[in-house]
C-alpha cells in the first residue's frame, strides 16, 4: 500500500471532523494540478482553503435569502391578521 493511500483515509476523517466538506471535495485534484504547475505548498492550501470559504459564503448567502423570504412572508401575513 502506498503512502498516499494510507494517509488519504485519516486526512479525510479529519476533514470530516473539522467540517471542511469543499476542501475533502477539492483537496486530490488541486494537489496533482499543483505538483503539476509546482505551486508552493502555501500556494495550494491558499486554493483549497479559498475555495471552502467561497462555498460557504454562497451557502450563507443563499441560507440569509431564504431566511429573509420566510421573515417577509411572516410579516405579511401578521399585517394582514392585525385588526385595524
Amino acid at each position: 500500500m502506498s503512502a498516499a493511500a494510507d494517509v488519504r483515509p485519516a486526512l479525510i476523517g479529519h476533514l470530516k471532523d473539522l467540517h471542511l466538506p469543499t476542501v475533502r471535495e477539492c483537496y486530490e485534484d488541486t494537489a496533482r494540478r499543483a505538483e503539476r504547475e509546482t505551486l508552493s505548498y502555501e500556494q495550494y492550501l491558499l486554493e483549497v482553503i479559498t475555495r471552502e470559504c467561497e462555498q460557504r459564503r454562497k451557502a450563507r448567502v443563499q441560507r440569509l435569502l431564504k431566511a429573509s423570504g420566510r421573515i417577509a412572508y411572516a410579516a405579511s401575513a401578521t399585517a394582514r391578521c392585525s385588526p385595524c
